[in-house]
């Protein structure tokens, strides 16, 4: 991206309040155009999440664009823009938005995550990305990889599927440093694990569990922020492994209130079967 830009314009699926701080971050210290585009505000499995629309001072939002402003945004200047898109293959109101780039002077970018080339579904995975490298990946200059190192980071996956290794650069977003740090009381005396995320098969909710049943000698408990497919399965399975006592399941809450319970823990897991980046860590981290 050696030539000067004036815009940048982020091309998503949603509104997601933990990409927010990283795109104002951008608007603020870039001093350009800023401009955030969401082929729908948030979905409904979101908002039952507890999700709202984040705070994006700065930043110029559309959502919803019908083809005439996707056509605006994509020809204001293009020679002086810069557009990131995320879920190009996953998401047809970002797939339009890409088309609509594709062809003018305009400087292209891909926001990724990890992708899991686990067993069958990985090696599919894979084909279908390269696919997608043949279609339209030498139209992109630069790839933001998630999960820049390790033997099945961003990096390494995009240069299996053709990338120039000089057009994938690493990057990361984070949640911002919480002002007020004010928390829950703890669970109980001994040490507080929290889980926060979603109940379903792949975040490994039932494997968390498994591994805490035969530590009933500590002193734990475990809290469990989130809902799901599979929650009434895994409260069985905490009475089936005897430990319903020391587990509770608060369900969906604010994203502010869940901070605070996570803020009185003394041990956040995550134990995903597969994460693509797993911001909530770092958001626990900063706790």
């Amino acid at each position: 991206m050696s030539r000067d830009w004036s815009r940048l314009v982020f091309w998503q699926n949603i509104f997601a309040f933990y990409q927010a701080p990283h795109i104002r971050c951008m608007a603020q210290y870039a001093n350009k155009e800023v401009i955030w585009v969401a082929e729908e505000s948030l979905t409904e499995d979101r908002k039952s999440q507890g999700w709202s629309v984040p705070e994006a001072d700065g930043v110029r939002l559309f959502a919803a664009p019908d083809d005439l402003t996707v056509a605006e945004l994509a020809n204001i200047d293009p020679s002086s823009s810069v557009h990131i898109f995320t879920g190009i293959s996953a998401f047809p109101g970002v797939k339009r938005a890409f088309d609509a780039c594709v062809g003018l002077d305009t400087t292209i970018g891909l926001l990724v995550e990890n992708r899991d080339d686990r067993g069958s579904k990985g090696v599919m995975r894979l084909i279908k990305h390269w696919l997608d490298y043949a279609k339209y990946g030498k139209k992109v200059d630069f790839i933001l990889a998630m999960g820049y190192t390790g033997p099945h980071g961003g990096r390494v996956w995009y240069r299996r599927c053709g990338y120039r290794p000089e057009t994938i650069v690493p990057y990361g977003y984070f949640p911002e440093r919480p002002a007020d740090l004010e928390i829950y009381q703890p669970f109980s005396g001994g040490v507080d694990i929290v889980y926060l995320g979603q109940i379903i098969h792949r975040k490994g909710v039932d494997v968390l569990l498994s591994a805490l049943a035969p530590l009933t000698d500590l002193e734990w408990t475990l809290t469990v922020i989130g809902d799901g497919e599979l929650r009434q399965k895994m409260e069985m399975l905490s009475k089936g492994l005897g430990i319903s006592r020391r587990v509770r399941f608060l369900g969906v809450m604010a994203n502010s209130e869940a901070m605070k319970v996570v803020g009185a823990g003394d041990l956040f897991v995550l134990p995903s079967r597969f994460a693509g980046w797993g911001v909530v860590v770092n958001a626990a981290l900063m706790r």
